[in-house]
């Protein structure tokens, strides 16, 4: 048997395994940036799956026909297993996001939306200080290699092709989309809290004293002390993102392995 006929035997389970891998360079933290060239991201996934190809013909994760008609409908199967363990992944670091965004909007720094070259698109200030810290809290958490262990676990689980309509991860996203908001209203609480004491106590000078034009000072008062919020609180911030994304990790991986 020539080399070419041999390429040709396992070029369509080759582009099942990488098709699977793609989908966590579409979406997975870090994985998906923009900052990183869609070069660069090809070549990676063109790497990985070449690691790991061997390693599903050995197991004989492989179906043991591929026609080329229904090669298709397979790799688009496949690529959603990746895209859902990078959509899980990714939800702790939009909500902390979040957070930052609602807390921006009570502090009036929502006027200046900035470009977030990690997620391509726009969020303000304060918003994409909080996904820098998740981002950075995921890293140390081992996020990465949690994610592509993940990943690696579901060709023991589950073999090529053979992902089905039961196996889609409904309930745990809700689960984890749930308890993100919950995470973004967490974080954003000490300063919604500060800033609506602000609130009534400027409200109270106004009445008390009509003459004097609190509103002058009222608002850098409101930035500062939200800011003075955000700041002393960066450590049980830190702390709450750092056991909400091993959490999260965690129940990606087990959805990954019982698949």
């Amino acid at each position: 048997m020539n080399a070419s006929a041999t390429i040709g035997e396992h070029l369509p389970g080759f582009a099942l395994v990488l098709s699977r891998l793609t989908g966590i360079f579409l979406f997975a933290p870090l994985f998906s940036s923009p900052a990183l060239p869609r070069k660069i991201r090809a070549l990676l996934a063109f790497g990985f799956a070449a690691a790991v190809y061997p390693a599903v013909v050995g197991a004989g994760s492989l179906p043991s026909r591929l026609e080329m008609f229904d090669l298709v409908p397979l790799m688009g199967s496949e690529l959603l297993i990746g895209l859902a363990i990078g959509v899980l992944a990714s939800i702790p670091l939009f909500t902390a996001q979040l957070a930052g965004v609602i807390m921006g909007q009570q502090m009036g720094l929502g006027l200046a939306s900035v470009y977030n070259p990690a997620v391509d698109f726009e969020g303000d200030t304060l918003g994409q200080v909080l996904f820098f810290v998740a981002l950075a809290s995921y890293l140390v958490a081992g996020g990465l290699e949690s994610v592509f262990g993940a990943l690696l676990s579901t060709f023991e689980s589950i073999r090529i092709g053979g992902l089905g309509a039961q196996d889609t991860p409904l309930d745990l996203l809700v689960a984890i989309t749930a308890s993100g908001f919950s995470l973004a209203l967490r974080l954003a609480l000490p300063v919604l809290l500060i800033l609506m004491l602000e609130s009534v106590a400027v409200g109270f000078i106004m009445k008390t004293v009509p003459g004097l034009n609190i509103m002058n000072i009222g608002f850098p008062i409101r930035i500062l002390l939200g800011l003075f919020m955000v700041v002393s609180s960066m450590v049980i911030t830190i702390e709450v993102l750092m056991g909400e994304i091993g959490a999260d990790l965690a129940k990606v991986k087990g959805w990954a392995a019982g698949l």
